[in-house]
């Protein structure tokens, strides 16, 4: 069988190699969204728990050694079977098949992610990179790079790492996906605070802010 160029990548490990919570709520919901967006996509699974396959999964990368730990799903992308990958956290449920032109970036640059905006990086000019999306081209470079982010990794949080390590030394590689791709309450809620220029003609910070919070009902009306 022909292995697609492209295709999409989740990473579920389990404590006993069974089913568990990140499997059953998390991955298989996360994946029903993303066939719903993009039917036509391939998809792989790194893990450690056995399951019959009745969901339409393209590729099964199974591991009963894998690394227990966030730092997974680095090991997971040096296994992709694409090359060119989009790595998803199981937590994520996807909204529009805009998210396809990620593959697209990855003709031009090596890496595309999302700026988080946690500690202890939050409110800078180089904020975390939030992980639970990320794309990668699969070539020396990245598998390098991925390998350099592995060594990093001492446990606890994967994103610190990811920023020194591996962003912060190869800025130019990297393209910065916009904030709207990646819908999470604390990339937004210290916004007001970290703002650096408001940019409107009533030149007032609190009068933005206030506009955002009333206009919110209008925007889920839009959306609708």
């Amino acid at each position: 069988m022909m292995i697609p160029k492209t295709g999409y990548l989740y990473c579920v490990y389990s404590g006993d190699g069974k089913r568990n919570r990140y499997f059953n709520n998390e991955f298989l919901v996360s994946y029903d969204s993303l066939k719903k967006s993009i039917p036509d996509c391939s998809v792989a699974l790194y893990t450690n728990i056995k399951f019959d396959n009745n969901y339409g999964i393209n590729h099964i990368i199974y591991d009963e050694n894998i690394d227990k730990r966030l730092i997974c799903k680095a090991k997971g992308l040096l296994k992709t079977p694409y090359d060119k990958t989009i790595f998803l956290d199981t937590d994520t449920i996807i909204h529009r098949n805009i998210i396809n032109d990620i593959f697209i970036v990855l003709d031009e640059f090596d890496f595309t992610c999302c700026y988080g905006n946690a500690l202890p990086h939050r409110g800078t000019i180089y904020p975390d990179l939030n992980t639970g999306l990320v794309g990668v081209k699969n070539n020396d470079f990245t598998k390098q790079q991925i390998n350099v982010w592995i060594s990093k990794y001492s446990g606890g949080n994967d994103q610190t790492p990811f920023r020194n390590h591996v962003f912060m030394k190869n800025k130019s590689k990297f393209h910065v996906l916009p904030t709207y791709f990646m819908y999470r309450w604390n990339h937004y809620f210290s916004y007001p605070t970290q703002a650096v220029l408001t940019h409107s003609h009533e030149m007032s910070k609190d009068t933005i802010t206030k506009k955002i919070i009333n206009n919110w009902t209008e925007g889920l009306q839009i959306e609708n």
